[in-house]
């Protein structure tokens, strides 16, 4: 059915989603400049300076030819990840085993993080379970790559009126009045809304940041 033919909530509704995934294809493509792109370019320019330095300079060529290895090694890991953030858009197995599975996925091994779900989530919606998935998959990443934490925590509680989870790290924060409207958290306050729902986030420099998320169990509202 053409959009000027469905009534306006679902209108709204529909370009929320749309937004949603617009924002997350500009981040993928984000992640493949900033990190795979980058990666390549420095190992090709090692593997260029060490035909240069191969008979001048065996080794400085050598030390060339490592730092390709490395810059190659960074690319790999950046397509399995994000690889596996396109596989997990939908949560199959539970959320709790979804998160967990992203996590030992993503997170390096200097970072500890812990996961837990309260409650039963297979009374949820599917797409409330999805997209409660989504959202803090986004706040997990944001925390692993972005904060510099030592830790990070994710805790989810199912009750029978509403879903509250939270993401929390140890890491630098931000300054909220400067940062707290770019596209991955306005992704996750418009996947949120999308559900009827709520993001709060608190964060200040040097002291972390934290994630609340709450989504009532309900009908998703008309937004009129």
């Amino acid at each position: 059915m053409p959009d000027d033919e469905l009534p306006p909530p679902v209108v709204e509704i529909v370009n929320r989603l749309r937004r949603a995934h617009t924002d997350e294809r500009r981040r993928i493509a984000r992640d493949l400049h900033d990190q795979v792109g980058h990666a390549l370019s420095v190992a090709l320019n090692s593997l260029e300076l060490h035909e240069v330095y191969l008979h001048s300079d065996p080794s400085r060529a050598q030390e060339q030819l490592r730092s390709a290895v490395r810059a190659v090694r960074r690319s790999h890991e950046a397509v399995r990840t994000l690889c596996s953030n396109l596989r997990r858009r939908e949560v199959v197995d539970g959320l709790e085993d979804a998160l967990r599975e992203y996590l030992a996925a993503v997170t390096p091994p200097a970072i500890a993080w812990t996961v837990t779900v309260t409650g039963d989530d297979s009374r949820l919606p599917a797409e409330t379970r999805d997209e409660l998935f989504l959202i803090l998959r986004e706040a997990a990443r944001n925390a692993l790559v972005h904060s510099r934490a030592r830790r990070v925590e994710i805790a989810v509680v199912i009750g029978p009126d509403a879903v509250l989870a939270g993401v929390s790290d140890d890491g630098a924060g931000f300054d909220l009045a400067r940062h707290g409207r770019t596209g991955g958290l306005a992704s996750m306050r418009e996947r949120a809304a999308l559900l009827g729902g709520s993001v709060a986030i608190a964060s200040t420099p040097g002291t972390g940041t934290a994630v609340r998320v709450r989504i009532p169990l309900g009908e998703i509202p008309d937004h009129e």
